[in-house]
């Protein structure tokens, strides 16, 4: 069987377990998506149009999602393997865009898709500033 965890309305993973598995937050479900919601007992994903809406978040946001969905380490080591440039983006950009050339770059090096930058922002913009 297939289980979303849901943390504050968000999809933040998706597990494969038996019928007896227990975690908190987990829904069984064999359509939803890392990122998408989760309102009134049903999942919606997050959709892009034409017309590309560009996520952005805090530092605080960005860092609570990453942590969330289990990239925080990967993402801070790729950062200190960086340019200084990047580091200095890191520790003192007040908030960040997701398509921001850097952000690629980051995600590149720790092996993540542009869905997957669309997934961590999609979660980062809905936690607490």
């Amino acid at each position: 069987m297939r289980f979303a965890i849901v943390e504050s309305g968000i999809v933040t993973n998706v597990v494969e377990a038996d019928a007896n598995f227990s975690a908190s937050g987990a829904i069984q479900s064999d359509q939803a998506a890392i990122g998408d919601s989760y309102v009134d007992g049903a999942f919606s994903r997050v959709t892009t149009t034409s017309s590309p809406i560009i996520l952005v978040c805090t530092a605080y946001q960005l860092r609570q999602a990453l942590t969330r969905l289990g990239f925080r380490a990967s993402v801070e080591a790729a950062v200190m393997a960086g340019s200084l440039d990047v580091q200095d983006a890191w520790q003192y950009a007040a908030e960040f865009r997701e398509d921001h050339p850097k952000i690629l770059e980051i995600a590149t090096a720790i092996g993540k898709t542009p869905g997957d930058i669309k997934t961590i922002f999609a979660l980062a913009v809905t936690l607490f500033p």
